[in-house]
């Protein structure tokens, strides 16, 4: 068994909780544990659960999906896209891009902006690093070369950046 003290301050809210949410703070409370549990990653390289969450857009209702795999990159490495001027297409680099491995070998890459709880956030899953790498949103590449060259560099694959000089 184990005893909980709550701070003085803090009453009223528990209070609220139990009104709002039933009375049994040991339910709500294991609740709470177990959401946050799930939200810490595997270490990368172990295999484990993967919890993520996506929304089409601001106004989009979060929906947590979860698979067993393993983080190859993640928000640790911050990995972010490198704009080239000469290049049409300008990348948003506030976005952060993370690739796990599923445990049966599909790739997963997880798209979002960490400084916007409420913004974009998509999972994009490929068969292959060359269906990831071949992957277009309207004709145009779906992920920035440099991260491409990450992903690659985590898989082990050869992978060169063209340039048009």
């Amino acid at each position: 068994m184990t005893t909980l003290y709550i701070k003085d301050a803090d009453l009223p809210m528990v209070e609220k909780a139990k009104k709002e949410l039933g009375d049994s703070l040991s339910s709500i409370f294991i609740d709470c544990i177990r959401q946050r549990i799930e939200q810490i990653p595997a270490p990368k390289g172990e295999t484990g659960k993967i919890t993520v969450e996506t929304r089409n857009s601001s106004s989009a209702r979060t929906i947590r999906k979860t698979f067993e795999g393993r983080w190859l990159i993640d928000e640790n490495d911050k990995l972010t896209a490198e704009n080239d001027e000469n290049s049409a297409i300008q990348w948003d680099n506030y976005v952060t891009y993370r690739l796990a491995q599923t445990r049966k070998g599909a790739l997963v890459v997880y798209a979002c902006d960490p400084n916007d709880d409420d913004g974009e956030a998509t999972m994009e899953v490929y068969d292959s690093f060359d269906d990831l790498k071949t992957a277009e949103d309207d004709n145009a590449p779906r992920y920035p070369d440099n991260v491409i060259a990450a992903f690659a560099d985590a898989l082990g694959e050869p992978y060169d950046i063209e340039l048009d000089i």
